[in-house]
């Protein structure tokens, strides 16, 4: 059991507008919401958003930034092991709060690794924990965002058991790492939240500033003293800190971003997301068609051809590279080069593959977006027009009336599935629609 230290300090300050202010009532307690409108900026696609632990612990938060200190963010997510009410000036939840739950093995993994702590080894369980998790498609070849990490345990338990930590982990397509990871996700997942320039997790004994600690500081270049609790009720924060990582673009990804106490659920421990600061850089192209497996047939409907962007401040001149067996002739419908206006996050062409009477085997088409980083490269196929033949079955009599029955059936040659029947009515007139073709 920890000994708590009740300081009263009297301050006359001018301060009051560069506190941080909390909600999570309404869309501010969505994790929906809070990934997909908040936390979420320019080229990400977020999805399959999950948040475990206290519906307390995570929130909105926008933050003063007239006057010191502050925690260098306008706005965003808050998750604290505590409740995220009580993390403005004047709370008691980072103090005294505690919920008694469930913590989480990967940050009790984190925890331990961290050497320089000469009490790692006693660190045998985490309470509390809260995490956000989803699924997320990145444009480019890099996800990053911002944030800072905060804690009550500043000063007096650091290098101690109670060694309160959060993670980010990340898996998916070429992420190999030690963490636990969904079972879609099978190669494991790595904690992309490091000090910056090394390979060690952040928590409060590996950043810090405090005489009184042997030795004084680790990384104290990116410690914020909060002693006096001005803007928000933890004793400490780290200046506004940077996570990333190299991604497939295109490919879909898994991030948790996780916290919990240490040795105990006494003085709890919170991470600020930065609003819109998840982002990837670059440009995709993708490809919509009406047939299965990326297919477009001669005459016969069209492919869309979506261009998305993260950066909108400028107009985008996009040069395009065609190749594959297909030839200008065979399809039209899409500039080059491509003029991608400011202000725009995305913009589409409707691509037709033309009709011709040459018989030929399916040709392939792949276009590039020439010189511009991301997800810039999509092929589709062009099938050759096969002229549909319907035979219909003898045409019968039936007396509606007299309650008989009959059936009529067609069989059908050529043309390109999936297809869709329609049947009219001649004598009563009006259409209906049928799954099969009886």
């Amino acid at each position: 059991m920890k000994i708590l230290q009740i300081i009263v300090i009297v301050l006359i300050s001018t301060l009051s507008n560069a506190q941080v202010n909390i909600s999570n009532t309404g869309a501010y307690g969505n994790p929906s919401y809070l990934v997909n409108n908040v936390l979420a900026g320019t080229g990400v696609t977020a999805s399959n958003i999950t948040f475990t632990g206290n519906n307390a612990q995570i929130g909105f938060f926008d933050s003063g930034l007239n006057g010191l200190p502050n925690l260098g963010l306008d706005s965003g997510i808050v998750i604290s092991s505590g409740d995220v009410l009580d993390i403005a000036p004047g709370g008691n939840q980072p103090d005294q709060g505690q919920y008694n739950a469930p913590g989480d093995t990967n940050l009790l993994s984190v925890a331990k690794s961290v050497t320089s702590n000469p009490n790692a080894g006693f660190i045998t369980d985490t309470y509390d924990a809260a995490a956000l998790e989803f699924d997320f498609i990145p444009v480019g070849d890099t996800v990053r965002f911002e944030f800072v990490f905060a804690s009550e345990e500043y000063t007096t338990y650091i290098n101690t058991q109670f060694n309160d930590v959060f993670a980010f982990f990340l898996s998916g397509p070429g992420i190999t790492g030690p963490y636990e990871s969904p079972t879609s996700f099978p190669g494991g997942a790595k904690n992309v939240a490091l000090v910056p320039g090394t390979s060690s997790p952040i928590t409060i004994s590996t950043i810090y500033n405090d005489p009184a600690q042997t030795p004084t500081q680790s990384n104290g270049q990116y410690y914020v003293s909060n002693f006096f609790e001005q803007n928000n009720d933890f004793n400490g924060f780290t200046t506004v800190l940077v996570a990333q990582s190299a991604v497939q673009c295109g490919q879909l990804y898994h991030f948790k971003f996780a916290i919990a106490d240490c040795g105990d659920d006494y003085l709890d421990t919170g991470v600020f997301l930065k609003a819109n600061s998840l982002t990837s850089s670059g440009i995709r192209i993708s490809v919509t068609t009406p047939f299965p497996d990326s297919t477009i047939v001669e005459g016969c409907g069209d492919a869309i051809v979506k261009f998305e962007r993260s950066d909108t401040i400028n107009n985008d001149t996009l040069h395009l590279n065609f190749s594959g067996t297909a030839n200008s002739s065979d399809y039209d419908g899409l500039p080059n080069p491509i003029i991608f206006p400011k202000d725009s996050t995305s913009i589409a062409y409707a691509l037709s593959a033309e009709l011709d009477d040459e018989s030929e085997s399916t040709e392939t088409l792949q276009i590039e977006i020439t010189g511009i980083m991301g997800c810039n490269g999509t092929s589709l196929k062009i099938e050759n027009y096969e002229e549909m033949s319907v035979i219909v079955s003898d045409s019968i009599n039936i007396c509606s009336q007299a309650g008989e029955k009959g059936t009529v059936s067609f069989s059908l040659d050529g043309g390109k599935e999936p297809f869709n029947y329609e049947w009219e009515d001649i004598v009563n007139g009006g259409f209906f629609t049928a799954d099969n073709e009886s």
